[in-house]
């Protein structure tokens, strides 16, 4: 029976888990740039977002309308109760029952001080955050995928490693068992690997209604519908050092949306300030049907000028509050640069920790590794139980679950901090 022991651990430490959750054929695999290429086709917040842009650039087009000419086919027809009878000169001018009149009418906005023109650069300015702001959602969508892969990946090894667990301590316990019948085991073993076994059944029970939790989040997500399989991941490339990382995020997308709604708070501030100016215009008629004595008349032109002089202190009050928008954009800017900076360096500090904890958890699997094979050795000499050994093979197991844990972590942080730098391509 030593023998066939031995000949188990031997499978147990050279053999990687194998145990599957799901049927293969009945899953779908899955790589982590699919998964993202597909949110990416999926997302409605993402389709509104572009919606959003396409209505901006048709505000832009509005806006360009501004400094355009006016014109327009006008026709009108008069009619008034006149108890006179139809007479030439002067008074049948006023006093014809009928008068109808039509018209081309234009006009031309001459000078109004450049408020068109701030407020196309202000439209432009929208357009690039909105841009800028769309860049960003992508990028938020990225880790959210990704959270969504690592956690059902985890979850996935987790209950394998847990059956692989369970499958021993069965093992071992239809072992005690009996050894039990003859003497050779005691009894307080056999409730003790039972109650281990039962512990070890309702981890996998937690552990599965996590995962499909996880599998809901990822196909959501997504759009998919089968079982889905995550595959090994390693996550992107972790920048060289903090100081790199600080000096991408200043070219984050959601920092340009700041300077771009800061700049749309300036122009507006300006054009708050032109109302006080004079504007010109104008309009002009060309007539294609007249009565009276104007028939001969063709067109005639009309240039306005216009001067606020005095308008209540409306005004004055929207140039106020112009200004204290522009001060809150500036407020704006300033709190999401500080912002970014302080998530690269937490985000930045927990990778670094993780490293080390990776770095510790694979010399305790080698410590747990080595400590199998001495409690298997000792076992064959009689000088522990079968408890024992199996106590180091779950301890070497939980090491395992520990150390993969730390790997998805580590995973997850630097796809954080490629997004806490504004790094994430589309087509990565």
């Amino acid at each position: 029976m030593r023998v066939r022991d031995e000949f188990f651990l031997f499978l147990f430490l050279v053999s990687p888990v194998r145990a599957e959750i799901f049927d293969p054929s009945a899953s779908r695999a899955l790589t982590l740039a699919e998964a993202y290429q597909l949110a990416i086709r999926q997302s409605e917040e993402l389709a509104q977002r572009k919606d959003g842009l396409i209505e901006l650039e048709a505000k832009i087009s509005e806006l360009w309308s501004a400094v355009y000419p006016k014109i327009a086919l006008r026709h009108s027809e008069f009619l008034q109760d006149s108890q006179q009878r139809e007479t030439s000169g002067v008074s049948g001018s006023f006093t014809s029952r009928k008068r109808p009149e039509t018209r081309f009418t234009g006009r031309q906005p001459i000078f109004s001080g450049f408020k068109e023109y701030l407020a196309l650069k202000a439209g432009h300015a929208a357009r690039k955050a909105a841009e800028s702001d769309l860049i960003r959602a992508r990028e938020l969508l990225y880790q959210d995928v990704a959270q969504a892969y690592f956690d059902l990946l985890g979850l996935q090894k987790e209950i394998a490693i847990r059956r692989e667990i369970a499958k021993l301590t069965g093992e071992r316990l239809a072992e005690l068992r009996t050894r039990e019948k003859i003497g050779r085991s005691r009894r307080s073993e056999v409730l003790a690997a039972e109650a281990q076994l039962a512990g070890l059944d309702a981890q996998i029970e937690a552990a599965k209604g996590d995962q499909a939790k996880a599998q809901e989040a990822l196909r959501f997500l997504t759009g998919l519908a089968e079982e889905l399989a995550p595959g090994e991941e390693s996550g992107p490339a972790a920048p060289a050092s903090l100081e790199e990382s600080l000096a991408a995020v200043k070219k984050r997308s959601d920092l340009e949306t700041a300077r771009e709604e800061l700049r749309i708070a300036e122009f507006e501030a300006k054009i708050a300030w032109r109302a006080f100016w004079p504007t010109v215009n104008l309009d002009g008629n060309y007539y294609l049907e007249r009565t009276g004595l104007q028939k001969e008349i063709k067109w005639d032109v009309l240039a306005v000028a216009e001067i606020p002089i005095f308008q209540g202190g409306a005004l004055r009050a929207k140039v106020h509050q112009a200004q204290a928008r522009r001060r809150s954009a500036q407020e704006a800017v300033s709190l999401a640069q500080r912002r970014a900076a302080s998530e690269v360096r937490s985000i930045w500090s927990e990778f670094v920790s993780a490293t080390r904890v990776e770095d510790a958890l694979n010399k305790a699997v080698s410590s747990a590794q080595a400590n199998v094979k001495a409690q298997s050795e000792d076992y064959r000499l009689g000088l522990v139980d079968n408890l024992d050994v199996l106590g180091s093979l779950n301890s070497l197991q939980e090491t395992q679950l520990r150390r993969q844990e730390a790997d998805l972590n580590s995973a997850l942080l630097r796809v954080k901090l490629k997004v806490a730098t504004g790094g994430v391509d589309e087509n990565f």
